[in-house]
């Protein structure tokens, strides 16, 4: 059997690096590819493009591409599927070649989530959560906070339906956060 240090040769390693960083460092898409150029010499990198295609090849995970408007405003999803122009600032959704201005890559979460246990470090991780003891009367992690303890002293209910055990009651449940206001917490919207 082949170690993860065996599937990835140099050259993967270097891309995903430099694809860590721009995501971390919220870099334009147009910056990296002037890095690129400036370091074709030295250390030839891939597009973004074939990074997340070998990243796809390596991980089992598969981007879905969604068009979106130009400014960020929105993706032309569900009832925005068919619409030409963005519903908020009315820029056209595709160029003159007929091609998206603008499209957002999504790597879909469940297969992300399910990565999380293919790696016994990984796993050790992520069982922070059913292993932390809260101390009474003190917040030291999101844990400790008062939904989430409401959370584990509630039954799960789906579609009406009280099912026979509680919120975070195994120890391989996931607790996400997840921001649905429109916030946009990486600076990503154009105007």
């Amino acid at each position: 059997m082949r170690s993860g240090n065996d599937v990835l040769s140099q050259s993967d390693r270097d891309n995903i690096r430099l694809f860590k960083w721009q995501m971390m460092s919220h870099t334009t898409r147009r910056a990296y590819e002037q890095l690129r150029f400036a370091l074709r010499d030295r250390l030839p990198l891939d597009s973004q493009y074939i990074i997340l295609r070998r990243i796809a090849i390596l991980t089992g995970v598969k981007p879905r591409y969604y068009d979106c408007c130009v400014n960020s405003c929105m993706a032309y999803t569900d009832k925005y599927f068919h619409h030409q122009y963005c519903a908020y600032c009315n820029e056209p959704r595709l160029d003159s070649k007929g091609k998206p201005r603008r499209r957002f890559c999504y790597l879909p979460l469940i297969p992300r989530l399910q990565g999380f246990f293919q790696k016994s470090e990984l796993i050790s991780k992520m069982s922070y959560r059913a292993e932390y003891k809260s101390k009474p009367g003190q917040i030291a992690d999101v844990f400790d906070g008062a939904h989430y303890q409401r959370l584990r002293r509630h039954r799960v209910i789906v579609d009406g339906e009280k099912l026979p055990y509680q919120y975070f009651s195994d120890p391989r449940d996931i607790a996400l956060s997840l921001c649905t206001d429109s916030y946009l917490l990486y600076k990503r919207r154009r105007k």
